[in-house]
Formats: C-alpha cells, structure tokens, sequence
C-alpha cells in the first residue's frame, strides 16, 4: 500500500521565536501556495514496494518566496509513487537573507538529501533531483555544483542519478536573470563572484548528471534562454541531456494534466527516469 509521510527537515528549521508565520494561498480547490516558510519539512509519498525504492527529491517553485506545494511538489509525487517511485517533496525555508555559509534552501536540499539516505526503503544511489521554475534552480544548482556544496552542507552520501528541470530559473546573470528569485536568493546587489557561483550554467562539467529539461516557447515568466544557456552547456560539456520544448505552454504549467501536446512531457519523463536504472 502507498504511503505518506512528513519528516521535519533540522532543528535549526524550527525558531520558537519567530513572529513570522506561514502563509497559505488557495488558488484553487487543492492548490495551495505557501509563503513565509519558516519550518522546512519533506513529505514522502512512498511506493508499494518490498525493495529499495528510487526516489525523485522536488522543489516546487515559487520565486524563492513561496512554494506552490500541491500543483508543483504533490501531484508529481503521486504519480511518481503510483509508478514505483518514491516521491519526496521539500517545503524550504525562506525569505532567504543574505548568509556567509549558505541560503536556507540549499541547507534544507541537503538536509533532505540526508533524511532520504537514512530511510530505509529508498536507495540513496537512485534518487533524481528536479524541480520547477525557482524550485528548478535549487534542484540544479545542487546537482551541477554537488561535490562543493554537498561539502559545505556536510553531505556525504552519493551524488544524483539525474536531474529533471521543468521551465527553470537558470541565471542569476543580467540579461537572464528572473529578477524576483535573484532578489530573494542572493540579493539584487550581489557581487560578480556571487552571481557566477549561483548561475547554474557556470557550474555545468565532467561530472554533472544525466538532464531532461523541459520549457514553453512562449514563457513570459521565465524565457526560454535559461532552458536554452543550460541545454547548450551541457552540450559542450559532452553530458547527456534530453530537452522538450513546446510552442504553448507559458510558465507554471505543472503536469499540465488535459493539456496535450504539453502534458507529454509526464511519459517522457516516465521513459527518461527508466533510462537511467
């Protein structure tokens, strides 16, 4: 039988004297919008299964202020366990202040990472990272700069079996940069060295994981050119990347459940995940 549970993420998510509360958004019936996360937490949707289980780790989006938990974290992860897979939805931390060690999401990826090699069922050798739109970033900064980062964190468990990125931020460089998740990542007034190590595309090399990549020509929120800068490095790079594009689609699309030929991208992915077994 398939499961759910919810795994506090770090005692230091947890501020008893915080006078900040969550907020949550209702855009519609089960579309909740989270802001002000301030306790960070990962929600397994488990297989049946009776062996180890490979797992898909999702940042839903949000523009670093927010989380859009349902349409972009918990309907992938049901489906994802329907099909055998674990599905393992992070809620992070933020505003993001600035930080001399790391923004809270990056720490909250890794203590998810963490939570997910501890528990028994899930083959911490198979877990894929992905995310959507902001949530794409974080899921791909932390692949293509793991070894750094995964140091920094303390993490010291295996590095991902693939990275799954749908309509993401990529840049934090001008002239690509998604404005709103720059400013609550790292800050407006970031310096050079900053924006470089937090451009994803910067950090792609020998080592960086298999990539399906997915985007809509006609995303206004967040253009095309990041899909584009990252498939191209990864090119260069000679990695493996599988990128999907679509004249329609806009940003935020989700599933993008009834909308063909966009929802394709589900069972591509499905085809793409079994690939890396």
């Amino acid at each position: 039988m398939q499961k759910r549970i919810e795994i506090p993420l770090g005692a230091e998510s947890f501020d008893p004297n915080s006078h900040v509360t969550e907020e949550i958004r209702w855009d519609a019936p089960n579309l909740r919008f989270i802001k002000k996360v301030t306790s960070a937490t990962l929600t397994l949707h488990l297989p049946a299964r009776e062996d180890s289980a490979p797992a898909v780790l999702i940042c839903p989006g949000g523009v670093y202020g927010g989380v859009s938990i349902d349409k972009e974290g918990h309907h992938f992860a049901d489906w994802l366990s329907a099909r055998g897979v674990a599905g393992a939805v992070l809620k992070y931390r933020m505003p993001c202040p600035p930080s001399p060690h790391l923004p809270f999401p990056v720490v909250d990826f890794f203590q998810a990472l963490e939570a997910l090699a501890d528990y028994d069922g899930i083959d911490p050798r198979r877990v894929v990272f992905a995310g959507f739109s902001a949530g794409g970033h974080l899921a791909g900064l932390c692949a293509v700069r793991f070894a750094e980062l995964a140091r920094k964190a303390g993490f010291a468990g295996p590095p991902p079996a693939g990275v799954a990125l749908l309509y993401p931020v990529v840049s934090m460089r001008e002239g690509f940069s998604h404005g709103g998740s720059r400013a609550n990542l790292i800050g407006s007034d970031a310096g050079p060295a900053e924006t470089d190590f937090y451009s994803m595309e910067t950090g792609v090399g020998a080592a960086s994981p298999p990539l399906f990549l997915v985007h809509a020509e006609d995303d206004k929120g967040v253009p095309i050119a990041n899909s584009e800068l990252l498939a191209s490095r990864y090119r260069e790079a000679g990695r493996p990347v599988e990128f999907l594009t679509y004249p329609e689609g806009g940003h935020g699309f989700g599933m993008a459940v009834g909308r063909n030929p966009l929802g394709d991208w589900v069972p591509s992915f499905g085809a793409w995940l079994d690939s890396l077994s």
